[in-house]
C-alpha cells in the first residue's frame, strides 16, 4: 500500500517538474530570448515568427514535454516499484479522497465547537447593541448626552 502511494506522490512530483521545465524553456525562448512578447503583445509579424527558429524551438520543447508528461508514471512506478496501472491509480485517488474527507471533518468539528461560542458572544453583542441603540433614542437631542 506505500508503494502505491508513494508512486501516486511520484506521479505528481515528475509531471510538475516536467510542467516547470517547459513553462522556463518556453519563457526563455519567447520572452528572455528573442523579445517576441512584451508586455503581453506580440512584436514581432506572426507570419515571420511561425517560420523562426524559436517557434520550431518551442514546438521541439512541447513534444519532448509531452513525452516527460506520458513518462512520469511509467519513471514514477519504477521508482517506488508499485505496479503501473488502474488499480493502482484508483487507490491513490482513494486515498487523497479519504484524506480531504477527514481534513473536512475535522475542521467542521472545529467550526462547530466554536461555532457555539461565537453563537453565545453573538448574542451578547447584539444584546448590546440593541441596549446602545435604545439609549441613543432615549437620550436623543437631550443637552450634554453624547448622542446626535
Amino acid at each position: 500500500a506505500v508503494r502505491i502511494l508513494l508512486n501516486g506522490i511520484f506521479v505528481v512530483v515528475f509531471a510538475g517538474i516536467a510542467m516547470g521545465m517547459t513553462g522556463f524553456i518556453v519563457k526563455s525562448f519567447v520572452i528572455d530570448g528573442g523579445g517576441v512578447i512584451e508586455d503581453g503583445q506580440l512584436t514581432v509579424v506572426v507570419r515571420d515568427f511561425v517560420w523562426s527558429r524559436q517557434f520550431f524551438s518551442i514546438l521541439i520543447v512541447g513534444f519532448i514535454s509531452i513525452l516527460f508528461h506520458l513518462k512520469s508514471a511509467t519513471l514514477a512506478s519504477n521508482l517506488s516499484g508499485a505496479l503501473d496501472g488502474p488499480g493502482a491509480a484508483a487507490a491513490v485517488v482513494t486515498a487523497g479522497m479519504m484524506a480531504a474527507g477527514g481534513a473536512k471533518a475535522a475542521s467542521l468539528i472545529g467550526a462547530r465547537a466554536l461555532g457555539g461560542a461565537a453563537a453565545n458572544a453573538g448574542k451578547k453583542g447584539l444584546s448590546a447593541a440593541a441596549d446602545r441603540a435604545s439609549d441613543i433614542v432615549k437620550n436623543w437631542g437631550k443637552k450634554g448626552s453624547s448622542t446626535p
